[in-house]
């Protein structure tokens, strides 16, 4: 006996195998599903070499189902409700999930976006673990999306094409020079300010910051004395120093609500932050549902006002 080959049978053989079992007539079968009579005969011939029975046998001007087709009209029933389920995206409720969601960001976004974000799960989505990491590199983020270990990062924005990686702006921020103002005076000009020592923020094993191009670009550099890995220890370190850090200005409402802050004294692009998320995740509703938060969150944001 000849075996079965389930790869030769598809949804629309077993949808119009039904409708011949339902209607015991190939005719009317055609008919109901508007396609040629010669078609559906077709189809029948292909399903009855494909599962190796004759599936319906002439019975004056009926067909009757043999007992394989039985058997068989069930199982099709249930198999085309699966695809029928597997076409449909389950609408996502966020008070009924009960998962994790695994961010990244450093201490720009997690003033900006993430407290906020925490706020507002804490009532209407109580039963969702947060998970917050640093980024590490550009190159960390798209490894830790690739291989699923986070949901979404923010992170400033890549110019060049990310492959698999999805990218949307979120916030663009105009930029400050932080420094102790009981310590030193802010730089007037370029000139003073490529002269002065400066602080760096680095993530991962990345070392030129989206200012250090723009200098570049000016056939310029900065006298870097300190790099950290993270905004959060600068003002501990700039404190009763000469130092110079030049960072979103939102921060001044932040982290570094102690130190002075005045405009970058020279033309210099502002810091475009981006959410970035693997393409697997563009259409589960889960994902796009924290995105949609995170970016109404950023139109809103307190810290930019």
């Amino acid at each position: 006996m000849k075996k079965t080959d389930s790869l030769d049978i598809d949804g629309h053989a077993l949808r119009q195998l039904l409708e011949i079992y339902q209607k015991g007539n190939v005719s009317h079968a055609a008919a109901s599903l508007q396609i040629k009579q010669s078609t559906l005969s077709y189809s029948l011939e292909r399903m009855r070499q494909a599962l190796n029975d004759p599936l319906f046998v002439r019975s004056g001007q009926k067909m009757v189902a043999t007992p394989r087709m039985k058997e068989i009209a069930p199982i099709a029933e249930g198999v085309l409700q699966s695809f029928v389920q597997l076409g449909a995206l389950a609408p996502y409720s966020p008070e009924e999930d009960t998962g994790v969601l695994r961010l990244a960001g450093n201490a720009l976004e997690r003033d900006l976006l993430f407290g906020y974000l925490f706020r507002e799960m804490r009532a209407s989505a109580a039963g969702i673990q947060l998970q917050v990491s640093g980024t590490g590199s550009w190159r960390d983020i798209a490894r830790r999306l690739r291989d699923g270990l986070i949901d979404i990062a923010v992170f400033p924005r890549m110019l060049e094409d990310c492959g698999d990686i999805q990218q949307r702006q979120v916030l663009s921020l105009p930029l400050s020079v932080f420094y102790d103002g009981e310590v030193t005076r802010p730089p007037l000009n370029l000139n003073e300010y490529c002269a002065r020592p400066h602080a760096r923020v680095a993530h991962g094993d990345v070392q030129l910051s989206y200012i250090d191009v723009a200098l570049e670009g000016l056939g310029r550099s900065r006298n870097v004395v300190l790099q950290t890995a993270d905004f959060d220890s600068l003002p501990l370190y700039m404190k009763g120093t000469e130092m110079l850090v030049t960072l979103p200005s939102a921060l001044k409402k932040g982290c570094f609500r102690q130190l002075d802050s005045v405009p970058v004294p020279f033309a210099m692009p502002e810091c475009e932050l981006a959410m970035f998320w693997h393409k697997r995740d563009q259409r589960d509703p889960r994902n796009a549902y924290w995105r949609n938060r995170l970016l109404e969150i950023a139109n809103g944001s307190q810290l930019l006002n």
